[in-house]
């Protein structure tokens, strides 16, 4: 009778263990992918929702974003750490396509770090894609690092400024340090350099969040990093750096009872989210990792080849037939010289053009048809559908006629009038005009502004729309467009050259 009792045991044991089914919750800024418990998952989102709000008060947004952040959450860093390539626990990223992350989360954690990743990536999505301005590498680091300390007080109030037991270390900064890291384009190589860096750049955001008499010269910093300056004069619009300095200096050598007494108490009234939840299906939790390694793009041939098997395994899904199109028109828009810029819109002089390449677009071309096959009302498969078919006109030896874009356009219209949702089926249908040699209409140059206003973070779609402003003789809004991309590592030289290149200069 033992090996049946033990068999019982065993059995109990993974049942617990297994209870918890892939869900997908829906709110008013979320959509999050989870395996948890429904009400554990309900609990989860209503803390996302409230986190949302402080944002909202402490940050002050320009913009809200009609298009909510898909949140994948994984409770192992490794799996993260993958698709990267480096020792993380969570990224964020917006493209054109969605607003995305993939934060671990485990839910059996002490609470005081369970939601440091989430929170981070709530943070930088929300940075990126409320404001116009364009942020410097320590903004986008170090104010999510500040604020994924959030801390719950007894009676309900978030507390800001905790610090990070993990992480935060002693010692005097020396001088010279926020100069080094103010000037920063990109994060630095060494695992070692990272941390101190990002704990840097966390006791930067403390020093001037935690004290709202900071916000104006913070104003200051962000108009000047914008109009372009380099990023070491742009700190200068800080005030002076030593003051900085001292101030965290004391911060790192402060007692425990110290930091406990500058907590800054920040006190919303409840508010219920509108929360929706549902079990998903097989096809779609086994979607989840290939999609996020799709995304990000490093491993696209792999993710291709791992695609089309799951496509065999789930041969009615239009979801899984989609991301397998996807995956293979990257491999067509990389294998094009200049590579996968703006979606495989290359730019050149101020001019949009397309390049001829030579890997072949007849798998993606057959997959987006079997996923609207599927699901003829498939908003990114029919918006894939119409890039496939235009560059295909762009590069055909035959004779194109205007009905040919017209019909490109017509199956993009459903999608583009909704370009806040939408804005690749913006950006498409207004290509689409150039690659006809003609000039877009108004309208769809309203459709394009609507779409980069909305989504602000995806730089493609900021370069787009500067250009298309040039272009239009709205210089000034171009100008000012342009100017704030001069700081960006990729899309300098062009933002220079589109400059160069506007009448007057």
């Amino acid at each position: 009778m033992r090996w049946l009792f033990f068999l019982v045991v065993c059995y109990a044991f993974n049942a617990t263990a297994q209870a918890a089914d892939w869900r997908q919750a829906s709110s008013e800024h979320y959509v999050v992918y989870a395996k948890l418990e429904d009400s554990d998952l309900r609990a989860l989102v209503q803390r996302m929702e409230d986190f949302h709000r402080l944002l909202e008060v402490t940050l002050a947004p320009q913009n809200v974003p009609r298009r909510r952040a898909h949140i994948y959450l994984e409770q192992s860093a490794g799996k993260i750490s993958e698709k990267l390539r480096g020792d993380i626990s969570g990224f964020a990223g917006s493209l054109p396509e969605m607003a995305f992350s993939y934060s671990q989360y485990r839910p059996g954690q002490d609470p005081q770090v369970r939601y440091y990743a989430l929170h981070y990536a709530q943070t930088q999505l929300f940075l990126t894609n409320g404001f116009y301005r364009t942020n410097s590498v320590w903004v986008r680091d170090g104010v999510p690092a500040f604020f994924k300390t959030v801390q719950i007080g007894e009676d309900g109030e978030f507390l800001l400024g905790a610090p990070d037991a993990r992480f935060d270390k002693r010692g005097e900064l020396s001088p010279g340090f926020i100069e080094g890291m103010l000037s920063l384009e990109r994060l630095p190589a060494h695992h070692a350099a990272r941390l101190t860096y990002y704990l840097m750049a966390k006791q930067l955001a403390w020093v001037l969040l935690m004290n709202p008499e900071n916000t104006p010269r913070l104003h200051r910093y962000f108009d000047a990093y914008n109009s372009g300056l380099p990023p070491a004069q742009a700190g200068d619009a800080l005030g002076g750096l030593e003051p900085l300095r001292l101030a965290i200096n004391a911060l790192r050598t402060a007692d425990e009872e110290e930091l406990a007494q500058a907590l800054r108490p920040i006190a919303l009234p409840e508010r219920p989210a509108k929360i929706e939840t549902r079990e998903m299906r097989p096809d779609e939790i086994d979607l989840i990792e290939l999609r996020i390694e799709r995304l990000v793009g490093t491993r696209i041939e792999r993710t291709a080849k791992r695609l089309k098997r799951l496509a065999d395994r789930h041969p009615n899904s239009a979801d899984v037939w989609y991301e397998y199109a996807a995956a293979e028109f990257t491999r067509v828009r990389r294998s094009a010289p200049g590579g996968d810029v703006l979606r495989g819109f290359g730019f050149s002089a101020g001019q949009i053009t397309v390049v001829a390449n030579p890997y072949s677009d007849r798998v993606a071309l057959a997959a987006v048809r079997q996923a609207l096959k599927l699901d003829p009302d498939h908003a990114a498969a029919n918006v894939l559908l119409a890039e496939i078919q235009l560059r295909r006109l762009v590069e055909s030896d035959d004779g194109i006629e205007a009905a040919d874009f017209d019909a490109v356009r017509e199956a993009l219209r459903p999608m583009a009038i909704e370009p806040e949702l939408y804005p690749l089926a913006a950006a498409v249908m207004f290509q689409s005009r150039i690659e006809e040699g003609v000039t877009p209409l108004p309208e769809e140059l309203e459709l394009l502004g609507r779409a980069f206003r909305a989504n602000p973070a995806v730089r493609e779609l900021r370069y787009a729309y500067a250009v298309a402003m040039a272009r239009q003789g709205k210089g000034e809004e171009a100008r000012v467009l342009l100017s704030s991309m001069l700081n960006d590592p990729v899309y300098r030289e062009a933002a220079q050259r589109a400059l160069a290149e506007m009448p007057g200069q």
